[in-house]
C-alpha cells in the first residue's frame, strides 16, 4: 500500500508539477530558477565577460615598436667627433633621435671603439643617419677611411661599420646573397660583409658605403 501510494504521488508530481518545480531524470526534484534569478545570473555572466575582455592580452608589438640595439665600430677620431666636447654631441644625439647612445671606453692596443644605439627601429635608423651626417661634416675624422665613388660627391660619402653576430649574418646576406642585394637596391648603398669574425669575438662587420 505504501509503495502504491508513493507511486501515485510520483505520477501526480510528474504530470502536474507544483509551481517552481520540475522533475529530474534521476527521479529527484529540482527547482526551476525564477526570472529574477535568471537576470542576476545573466548580469554576473556579462560582468565576468567584461572582466575577461579587460584582462585579455593586447596584440603583440610590431617590429617597428620593438626595442633594437645596433652597434658599430668607429675609429678613435670618429668617436671623438660623435661624443663631442664634454659629451655634448652624443647628448644631442640622444635627444634628437630619442635613443640611448654611448661609445665604449678606449682599450689599450685597440684603435677602434664601439658605438651602441638602442631604441625603436625608426629612431635607431635616424640616429645613425645623424651620426653619418656628423662624420661627413667633419672630414678630418674620416680621412683615413676609403671613399668610394658612388652617385654622391666624395665629400658626402661615409662608411658605417655595423657589428653583426656571426649567427645572424646569414639572415643579412640571405640565400644566394638575395637579401643583401635587395638591401643595396632599396637603399642605394653598397654593403660589404666580412668573411671572418673579429679577433676574440663572435661578431662580424657589415660595411655600409654611401651618402
Amino acid at each position: 500500500l505504501a509503495a502504491h501510494t508513493m507511486s501515485q504521488y510520483s505520477s501526480a508530481v510528474n504530470h502536474h508539477p507544483a509551481d517552481g518545480f520540475v522533475p529530474v531524470t534521476n527521479g529527484m526534484l529540482g527547482k526551476t530558477p525564477f526570472p529574477d534569478t535568471l537576470a542576476r545570473d545573466s548580469s554576473a555572466s556579462s560582468a565576468s565577460s567584461s572582466v575577461a575582455d579587460l584582462t585579455r592580452p593586447t596584440d603583440a608589438p610590431t617590429v617597428q615598436d620593438t626595442q633594437l640595439t645596433l652597434r658599430a665600430l668607429v675609429s678613435t677620431k670618429e668617436a671623438g667627433v660623435i661624443i663631442g666636447k664634454g659629451g655634448k654631441n652624443v647628448a644631442d644625439l640622444r635627444e634628437a633621435a630619442n635613443v640611448k647612445a654611448g661609445v665604449s671606453k678606449v682599450s689599450p692596443g685597440i684603435h677602434d671603439r664601439v658605438l651602441s644605439v638602442t631604441g625603436v627601429l625608426a629612431d635607431v635608423a635616424n640616429a645613425y643617419r645623424l651620426v653619418a651626417q656628423t662624420l661627413v661634416d667633419n672630414p678630418l675624422a674620416v680621412a683615413a677611411q676609403p671613399i668610394l665613388q658612388l652617385t654622391a660627391p666624395p665629400s658626402l660619402q661615409t662608411v658605417v661599420r655595423i657589428l653583426i653576430s656571426h649567427n645572424l649574418m646569414g639572415t643579412i646576406i640571405g640565400r644566394q646573397g638575395l637579401k643583401i642585394k635587395h638591401i643595396q637596391d632599396s637603399s642605394g648603398a653598397r654593403l660589404v660583409a666580412t668573411k671572418e669574425m673579429l679577433p676574440q669575438s663572435t661578431e662580424r662587420v657589415v660595411e655600409v658605403h654611401g651618402s
